[in-house]
């Protein structure tokens, strides 16, 4: 979750922090506005995330609305914040489980990411 605290931008929310899966804004999401679009990248492991569907779900309010994409092979998409409202940045990457799985065939790794736009 992002969360902006007064009016200064800062590049923190560029900061990786080591995650399995990140969701990473290229750019400070606070600093966009209705209809601007908003660069991010996808990691996962350390590495990019290429050709992989990601969701990105806005809420204003009773209004709700979803918008799907795929990571081009730098792990990279741009989001058009077409509307005000929180943001929910969204993806599920799936493997086979090799170790320590029990009945388990496949592991599943959720990432999201959150942030307001005005």
């Amino acid at each position: 979750v992002l969360v902006q605290v007064g009016d200064s931008r800062t590049g923190s929310a560029k900061t990786r922090v080591g995650s399995r899966i990140e969701i990473v804004p290229l750019e400070n999401p606070y600093s966009k506005k209705v209809g601007d679009n908003l660069k991010l990248q996808v990691f996962f492991s350390g590495a990019t995330l290429a050709e992989t569907v990601v969701f990105a779900d806005n809420r204003d309010g009773d209004k709700y609305s979803t918008q799907k994409f795929t990571t081009d092979k730098d792990g990279k998409l741009t989001v058009k914040l077409t509307t005000k409202g929180v943001w929910l940045i969204r993806l599920v990457v799936m493997q086979r489980c090799v170790r320590n799985c029990g009945e388990a065939d496949w592991e599943s790794f959720w990432g999201a990411l959150s942030f307001g736009v005005r």
